[in-house]
């Protein structure tokens, strides 16, 4: 926290009492509470001592005092109403918001002759407006750029996403799906081994529905890949590859 411009008051904790409730004790109590009321409330405040217990070389290895007082306990047998208070700490900080996707948009509608040349004219012109006989050329780049974001993003949609099909609203689901819940319905009217029987089988029909449905989808990805290769569009083919190995 050096960084910050807080800085706690000074006070020293060796002074405090070994008598629980003296003057000396009860002021150092309420130092503390000052100094840490004074903290923001985004610190991490973590406040140990062993105040007016005192914990000596025979009982710990690293502590101010020489010697453990009547103050402290580990065992009820030492009759003391002190005990040892042990913790596990875990820090979880907070993390930044994702920042938001880049939009993407349909750059196929530029096939348009008159989007085409609509969209070059209000780049021309946009661009006249922020260049300057100056500019070198990273900053005449860096103004193309942003010419060209701002064109996308006047004229061009942005490009729908492509909702996956859900297996279960295959029509051949539902219709499997019916007939075992007839199944199920039949079998708790009429208990039975034929009826239960039934329903199994049912079952094992949906589970097979489910299995040739996930390799049509498949072998159909596949095909896709293959048609994108052949047209060397290896951007669309790589997302096809990554979609199917997970």
């Amino acid at each position: 926290m050096s960084h910050l411009q807080w800085q706690p008051k000074h006070y020293n904790s060796r002074q405090l009492c070994t008598i629980e409730g003296s003057n000396d004790a009860e002021e150092h109590y309420g130092t503390l509470s000052d100094v840490i009321n004074e903290i923001p409330k985004h610190h991490v405040i973590i406040e140990c001592g062993d105040f007016n217990a005192h914990l000596g070389e025979d009982t710990v290895r690293h502590t101010f005092h020489t010697q453990t007082n009547k103050n402290y306990s580990s065992f009820s047998s030492l009759g003391s109403d002190h005990r040892l208070v042990t913790a596990r700490i875990r820090l979880s900080l907070r993390m930044c918001k994702t920042p938001a996707k880049k939009k993407s948009y349909e750059w196929s509608s530029l096939r348009n002759t008159e989007l085409q040349e609509l969209y070059t004219v209000t780049g021309q012109n946009r661009f006249t407006e922020l260049s300057n006989d100056s500019d070198n050329v990273t900053e005449q780049y860096g103004k193309l750029v942003q010419v060209n974001a701002e064109a996308a993003e006047k004229l061009l949609p942005v490009k729908k996403r492509i909702r996956r099909r859900e297996i279960a609203d295959d029509p051949r689901v539902e219709q499997t799906r019916k007939e075992v819940q007839d199944a199920f319905t039949n079998y708790q009217n009429d208990a039975n081994t034929e009826s239960q029987q039934h329903l199994q089988k049912r079952k094992e029909e949906l589970k097979q529905v489910y299995q040739d449905i996930q390799e049509e989808e498949l072998d159909e990805m596949i095909t896709q890949v293959k048609n994108a290769d052949a047209k060397s569009k290896h951007g669309e083919s790589w997302r096809l590859i990554n979609s199917i190995t997970g």
